[in-house]
Order: C-alpha cells, then structure tokens, then sequence
C-alpha cells in the first residue's frame, strides 16, 4: 500500500476519532469496567518493523465485508491480555494471573467479540448503514499478520494511550473514510 496523502490521513484520523467513544462504551460493556480513550496517533509502520517483533500478542483479527473484504487486527502484550481476562472475569484487573488457565482465552474472546460487534454497530451508524462484523478470531502467539496485510507496506496503525490497548492496526479505515467523504 502506497503512502496516504495528508487528506488521506486526515480523513483516517477523524474516522478514527469518531469512533473513538463508541469503541470506548463497547470495551465498558464488555470488560465491565468503565474505558476512556484518549485521542489516538496516527502512524504508517513498515511491515517489517512488526514482523521483527517476537513477543507473544493478544491478537484479534476481525472484518466488516460490507466495508472492506481485509481484514483489521488489534493485538496487544499478553500481560496486558491477563488484565483484561480478569476484568472480563468479575476481577478488577489490579491482579491478574501470571499465566493464562482453563477457560481464560474463550472468556477474552467472548469479551473481544462483543467490542468487535459494538464497533461495527458503531461504523454502521457513522456510515448510515447495516455494517456487520465478518468474524472474529483470537489468537495468543507471535504476531501474525492477517494476510490483506501482506501486500500493504507501510501499514495504517492508530496507537492509543489506553493501557490495555496500545495499538490497533486497521486495514478498513480508507474504505470507511472513503465512504464518508
């Protein structure tokens, strides 16, 4: 994918920062704990830089068709992932387990599906229409990239200061913001 314009990038951002508190009140819903985010950056990644990255990542790969067939990935540190397996759990996430047990990766992904569809209720709404989560799937494993991304380089990110989210990768937002300009 070939570097944004500056009117490509403003266009991502402000989609971005509209669903910034629709995303927020989809993460409350579905960790039981209130989620502010602050206002996101913005920033093009060459592929290469996250493919050097060999940490373990909470990652979950989801897609909205009826906007862009790609799909788009949020992955962030398993440590964070523990945190949020025990807020998605009743915890209140000051102590987490130190390693992942039993049903902790199908209560996470219960917990991130449901964001996922909150997003996508939300991108519906911006965009006046029907749009529906295409799937999600949760992986815990060395950053793997959905394959839409290996042919986009650099790759779209928008990195909040949310201490449990700190990056979001997103393969749909030119689509999006194409859609409503």
């Amino acid at each position: 994918m070939p570097e944004l314009s500056l009117d490509q990038i403003s266009a991502f951002q402000q989609v971005l920062e509209s669903l910034r508190d629709s995303f927020a009140l989809s993460l409350s819903e579905n960790f039981n704990q209130m989620f502010t985010l602050e206002t996101g950056t913005y920033t093009q990644l060459p592929l290469s830089a996250l493919m050097n990255d060999q940490e373990l990542a909470y990652q979950v790969a989801f897609s909205f068709p009826t906007v862009s067939p790609d799909e788009s990935l949020m992955a962030f540190s398993a440590e964070d992932a523990r945190v949020l397996v025990d807020l998605a759990s009743g915890g209140d996430g000051k102590s987490p387990a130190n390693e992942f047990a039993g049903d902790d990766m199908e209560t996470l992904s219960a917990a991130m599906s449901g964001t996922v569809q909150g997003l996508s209720i939300a991108i519906g709404n911006m965009l006046n229409k029907v749009v529906q989560a295409g799937g999600c799937s949760c992986t815990l494993e060395v950053l793997a990239l959905p394959p839409a991304f290996a042919t986009s380089d650099p790759i779209d990110a928008y990195a909040t200061d949310e201490k449990y989210f700190e990056s979001l990768w997103w393969k749909p937002a030119s689509p999006i913001a194409a859609e409503r300009h």
